[in-house]
Order: C-alpha cells, then structure tokens, then sequence
C-alpha cells in the first residue's frame, strides 16, 4: 500500500497525545517511521509528552521509493542519449533499505521512584535480549 496519502506527512499531534492519555505510567509507544522524517516523529512524541527511550532499525532488503537511474534517464533524451552510457550506476538519491522505529515511554507523576512505579504497573521494562517487552 505505497504511496498511500498518510505516507505524505506525520499524523497529527493529537494522535500521539491520545496515545500518551490511554498508557499508564511507564507505558510504551512503538512508533515506526521513515528514515528522512524520522527527527519530525521524534519531536512529536517528546511534544506529546513522551521521553524518547531509544532507535530500533527495522532493515530490509528490498526498498522504495527506487532512485531515478541518471543513465536511463539520459537515455530517453535524444540530446544526452550518447553519454548515457558515462552515467551508469549513478542515482539521485539512495534505495531505503531501512525503517527507523521510535521508543518513546510515558513518564509519570513519581519521579523519586521511577523503578517502583515500574515494577508495580508492569510497565517499563524492556527484556534485555529484546525479545518481548514486559506487560
């Protein structure tokens, strides 16, 4: 489902403040987003009110959108179709092979024992082979 209108920019901030209003204390958001937009998403979260814990990479080996192959490009202009050939291999820009993944936490009201508050709403804390979180 590329190319898709939520594709063209963040969600509103409503949306992850909505998101911060429903977890509990210690609660967390897992926010996947792209990589050129990935400081925007980053910045709603913490304007939201969550504390940005960490980046997980999602990498893959496939990617879109393609770059625009300068040589083939070249090629459909009778002009340049001549040197086309000096160009092959060059691109506008890099094929995405990656999704950067937000780890934001909701904080909470107990600042002196954040660790307690953790562990009585089992929220909070992360399996150290991040296989699962805890909840």
């Amino acid at each position: 489902m590329l190319g898709q209108k939520w594709d063209l920019a963040l969600p509103d901030i409503k949306i992850w403040k909505a998101c911060y209003d429903v977890l509990r204390p210690g609660g967390f958001c897992v926010a996947f987003g792209h990589p050129r937009m990935y400081h925007r998403l980053c910045c709603q979260l913490e304007d939201a009110g969550f504390e940005i814990k960490d980046c997980l990479c999602w990498g893959y080996a496939t990617g879109n959108p393609r770059p625009l192959n300068i040589d083939r490009a070249m090629s459909k202009n009778p002009e340049m179709a001549d040197d086309s050939h000096k160009w092959k291999g060059w691109a506008n820009n890099f094929k995405g092979s990656w999704e950067p993944i937000v780890v934001a936490k909701k904080t909470g009201d107990y600042a002196d024992c954040v660790e307690l508050m953790d562990l009585i709403h089992k929220l909070g804390i992360i399996d150290e082979n991040l296989e699962d979180f805890v909840s």
